[in-house]
């Protein structure tokens, strides 16, 4: 029997890349309220991310597939017919996008189900894919008009979107939420004199100033013994691959490998539990020159200051949302490498406020990050708009 009073779409191209925990986390939390159904093209990591009701386009009949490519082909249609079939047979009530571009897509399904449309912006879609793409600026506005609502993370990616067309009275800031109740808080001591375990968690992406840190890291081991652990690794692709080449590229030519743990990928669990090993976090995310921004905040430096780490990061995007600088971490101006090592220096300084600032740090997570708190709410808009059609 029927207990959730609506059903819920969700489309992503790929369900799910091993970096997007966060989006697995936010569609998990919210079964207890609706019903969910993933939509997608493609799928991996399913062992990691299982999920009920995925609606995966590849593993239709080939005549269906075939059938759509055509006439996308030949611009009868947008060539998604068997994902609209899907979602009729379904009984979808909203669709949910998730990303910019992918809601130029879910917009005009939308329309075609006669159901609500929800778009949800993350950070590329914001800058990177307007930036290389023109044309997604005319297929933005159009989306806009045809969207109810248009989730962000906080008021600094509002207002990158609003300068994209986006009707001010569409936006709502949502920060996406972490499982507070899964992760341990343990505030961090550290002696002057021992070495300082530094943290790097991040995908080798420009964004995330891996080699803006590292730089700010060689010069701070001048005169604190460091032990640095970076957790990630690149992606297929050129953009990550080239940027892989930069850090090991650093790392060599300036003698760094004794001080530095290369970890790859880890499984979400294994973070946390190196997180517990280490006495700070350094994530100085950056505007990359291709456009590529965090748009909100990342999640992961959420997830680690929820720890009881101490935190250092930049003035990027929404960042200062999460971090006031010596109230809840230390935050240094966006891709300032000066700026970076005197905040780096400022936190290790500080070490007898650790314990304050780190609590500080946890209480407003608790307050304006949390997973369940947040995907009730996230309901609750769908319930607002479901019940005003």
């Amino acid at each position: 029997m029927k207990t959730n009073p609506f059903n819920i779409g969700h489309s992503h191209p790929v369900w799910l890349p091993n970096t997007m925990t966060w989006l697995y986390r936010q569609i998990s939390e919210l079964n207890s309220h609706c019903d969910n159904y993933i939509y997608c093209e493609k799928t991996e990591n399913l062992d990691v991310f299982p999920i009920d009701r995925l609606r995966c386009f590849s593993e239709y009949p080939t005549k269906t597939k075939i059938r759509d490519r055509i006439i996308k082909r030949i611009g009868l249609s947008n060539g998604l017919n068997a994902l609209v079939y899907a979602m009729e047979f379904d009984k979808i009530n909203l669709l949910h996008s998730h990303f910019g571009h992918v809601g130029v897509t879910g917009a005009s399904i939308a329309k075609k189900l006669g159901v609500p449309h929800v778009v949800s912006f993350y950070g590329m879609d914001i800058h990177k894919i307007p930036k290389k793409y023109p044309h997604f600026a005319m297929k933005y506005e159009q989306m806009f008009a045809d969207t109810d609502r248009v989730f962000c993370e906080g008021p600094f990616m509002a207002k990158s979107i609003i300068k994209l067309g986006a009707d001010p009275d569409q936006m709502c800031v949502h920060p996406l939420g972490i499982e507070l109740n899964k992760i341990e808080f343990s505030p961090r001591e550290w002696h002057p004199g021992k070495a300082l375990k530094v943290l790097i968690a991040a995908s080798f992406r420009p964004k995330k100033g891996i080699p803006l840190a590292l730089e700010a890291l060689l010069a701070v081991s001048k005169h604190t013994n460091l032990e640095i652990s970076i957790v990630g690794d690149a992606g297929y692709d050129s953009d990550s691959l080239r940027e892989k080449g930069r850090i090991f590229d650093f790392v060599t030519q300036h003698e760094m490998q004794n001080m530095i743990t290369f970890m790859g990928f880890q499984p979400h669990e294994e973070l946390f539990n190196l997180a517990k090993e280490h006495h700070l976090f350094i994530h100085p995310s950056l505007h990359a020159a291709d456009g590529d921004s965090e748009g909100g905040i990342p999640v992961t430096l959420i997830e680690m200051a929820a720890t009881g780490l101490p935190v250092v990061s930049s003035t990027h995007c929404d960042i200062p949302s999460l971090i006031q600088d010596q109230e809840t971490g230390w935050i240094a101006k966006e891709n300032d490498l000066n700026d970076l090592i005197s905040t780096i220096e400022r936190a290790i300084a500080d070490v007898a406020k650790w314990p304050l600032i780190t609590k500080n740090s946890r209480k407003h997570i608790e307050s304006n990050y949390d997973a369940l708190k947040q995907s009730k709410k996230l309901f609750e808009e769908y319930e607002r708009i479901l019940n005003a059609k």
